[in-house]
Formats: C-alpha cells, sequence, structure tokens
C-alpha cells in the first residue's frame, strides 16, 4: 500500500505524488482514494479508488538510483522491437507507455530512435502516429528519471549519454 508523500508513475499521466488518502461517499458505501497530483502538472489531479486493483496496478514506483544507473547501463544492449504492421504497432507500443515499465520504454524509444534515422537516410520521416509514440515514450521515460535525478526532464538526455559515454570508456 502506498502513503502520502510517495512519488510514483500512474498511466500516461506521468509521475504523481501522493497527496493525500480521502474518503468519499459514493452510492451509500465509503471509499478510499489516492488522491494523486502531477508533479509536473499542478493542475491534474486524480483520485484513484484504493480498492480498485485494476487502476491500482497502473500505479508504479518510479526507479531509485541504482535502479536508474543499471537501466542506463542496459541501455546498448536493449533490442530494438520494430512492428511492420501500423496497427498491430501502434496498439503494441501504446501499452507499453501505458505500463510505463522503463526497460520496455527505453526499448521503444530505442527502436523508434533507431526507425527515425533509417528514414532520414532516405528522406523520408516517422509517421505521425510514431511521432507521438516516441515523445510519449520518452516523457514518460524522462519524467521518471528526472524526478529521481532531481533535475529537469530536458536534462535527462543529455544524462543518459554522459552516463552512456563513462561506462564506454570504463569497459576499454
Amino acid at each position: 500500500m502506498y502513503k502520502i508523500d510517495d512519488i510514483i508513475s500512474y498511466g500516461i499521466k506521468g509521475v504523481c505524488k501522493i497527496v493525500a488518502i480521502e474518503q468519499k461517499q459514493v452510492n451509500n458505501e465509503c471509499i478510499d482514494y489516492y488522491v494523486l497530483r502531477s508533479v509536473f502538472d499542478s493542475e491534474t489531479t486524480l483520485y484513484i479508488p484504493i480498492n480498485n486493483s485494476n487502476l491500482t496496478s497502473r500505479m508504479k514506483n518510479i526507479p531509485s538510483l541504482d535502479e536508474l544507473h543499471a537501466l542506463i547501463k542496459s541501455i546498448p544492449t536493449i533490442e530494438t522491437i520494430w512492428i511492420e504492421n501500423t496497427n498491430k504497432r501502434t496498439e503494441a507500443y501504446k501499452k507499453i507507455i501505458d505500463d510505463g515499465e522503463e526497460i520496455k520504454l527505453i526499448q521503444l524509444i530505442k527502436t523508434l530512435k533507431v526507425q527515425r534515422q533509417k528514414l532520414d537516410k532516405d528522406k523520408k520521416r516517422l509517421s505521425l502516429s510514431d511521432e507521438n509514440l516516441y515523445k510519449a515514450a520518452k516523457k514518460r521515460l524522462y519524467d521518471g528519471f528526472a524526478v529521481t535525478l532531481d533535475i529537469k526532464p530536458s536534462e535527462v538526455p543529455s544524462f543518459i549519454s554522459e552516463q552512456l559515454k563513462i561506462n564506454e570508456a570504463m569497459n576499454l
């Protein structure tokens, strides 16, 4: 069970802080709710019924500093997951973003980055749908990393690049 002041990732809403646990009367029944406030958008507040496992299963802890460094170190070995069928690709990639599992988000970002580079060589672009999924995956990953690292989400890509260079240098 989560507690007040925990910072979690919640579905496509991203990183949220549990600001309260409240009880509300719904249809003559008292229901306990987690009150989540988005870390990066103070206007967004969510009420998640504690006894609704379908909704609470979308609440995930953000990675610790050690987990984050291990994830970054694994980036060079992560395989891409390009799916040729557009509809299947969109469905699969949306699920990855919604689930928010960091290793899968990295895999998705890496996949779309590689695909974008391939298309650039032919003077083509990612489809609008793929581009939006790429941006959503980066936002989901970078927001969680930013909270763990206590930096701005916009600083995460350069942090990752720097860590990869350090790891590469250490392996020589």
